[in-house]
């Protein structure tokens, strides 16, 4: 048995305001469904961004752990800073590059740690898409080749992101140190001071 007068198959087409009628009795005009599309249009840009600089955060994060400092320094802008703790401010791909090599040669050697966690990382797209923020908590343990000297390290890190013809870069990486210790006497009874600029 059918749902419906067969006289309903041929009424006209409704109009596209009864079309958009909604459950409350109210209508939605197409320029109101045009904002809505633009609002959502949007909100899914920046969700994309947000997990571009999240994905850009985690490739430096990997490549200084393996002490990939190309591709490091690769990953900024053309005037991207990098400063940590104390150790200066490095200005530009090249000087980046040539800062980077204050924590040893590139690659990790046998038996050498160089390992960074990111913790409550909050990233933070501006509305425009165009810069972003990143803040969070960074744990470092690291030692030596074959395994002396090992410390860990935990501080605050906040750095800046721009995009660039389409591509998110690195505008500045700021890390600020609140505890370094020897690994194996621990934070309790073992506790060195932020290191200072390396020469060279």
């Amino acid at each position: 048995r059918l749902h419906y007068p067969p006289a309903s198959v041929a009424k006209p087409i409704p109009e596209a305001a009864s079309r958009n009628a909604r459950t409350d009795g109210t209508t939605l005009s197409l320029a109101s469904l045009a904002a809505r599309v633009n609002q959502l249009a949007a909100r899914a840009a920046r969700l994309n961004d947000q997990a571009e600089v999240t994905n850009l955060q985690d490739t430096y994060g990997y490549a200084t752990d393996r002490k990939l400092w190309d591709q490091v320094a690769g990953l900024f802008a053309e005037d991207g800073t990098l400063e940590l703790g104390l150790q200066g401010v490095y200005i530009g791909k090249a000087s980046i590059r040539r800062g980077l090599d204050q924590f040893g040669p590139q690659g990790l050697r046998d038996g050498e740690l160089n390992d960074h966690v990111y913790l409550q990382t909050l990233v933070t797209v501006a509305p425009d898409g165009r810069t972003a923020k990143a803040r969070g908590v960074e744990l470092i343990m690291s030692s030596a080749p074959g395994g002396r000297n090992g410390e860990l390290s935990e501080g605050i890190f906040e750095n800046s992101f721009v995009k660039q013809n389409g591509t998110w870069k690195i505008q500045s990486v700021r890390f600020y140190p609140r505890m370094i210790v020897d690994a194996a006497a621990g934070w309790a009874k073992s506790a060195k001071p932020a290191p200072g600029h390396h020469p060279g």
